[in-house]
């Protein structure tokens, strides 16, 4: 469920729901720095982004794009289908406006 946190030895995980490609889709930050998105976003050219030709509902998605912009202090973002990145300001600062 959101905000719950699963501890493994020295490792933290936490669940970060981000419903809008499908009802139940879950993000996950691990360490507080790397965050794996899942199918909550794609990159292009560097930015994050919500396609709406994947997505069962685009403004929960955008919303969940916009929780995650919130996060701090992630030095990586893995994505399901479009890479990875290190610049998180870079990726999600558009989605803080």
């Amino acid at each position: 469920r959101d905000s719950d946190i699963i501890k493994a030895g020295n490792t933290t995980i936490k669940a970060i729901e981000t419903p809008g490609h499908t009802p139940g889709s879950m993000a996950y930050l691990l360490d507080g720095r790397y965050l794996f998105t899942g199918d909550t976003c794609k990159l292009a050219g560097g930015k994050a982004y919500a396609g709406s030709h994947y997505t069962m509902d685009i403004k929960r998605q955008n919303e969940s794009i916009k929780k995650l912009a919130g996060l701090q202090n992630v030095e990586y973002v893995f994505t399901a289908h479009a890479g990875y990145t290190d610049d998180f300001d870079g990726a999600f600062g558009d989605w803080r406006k």
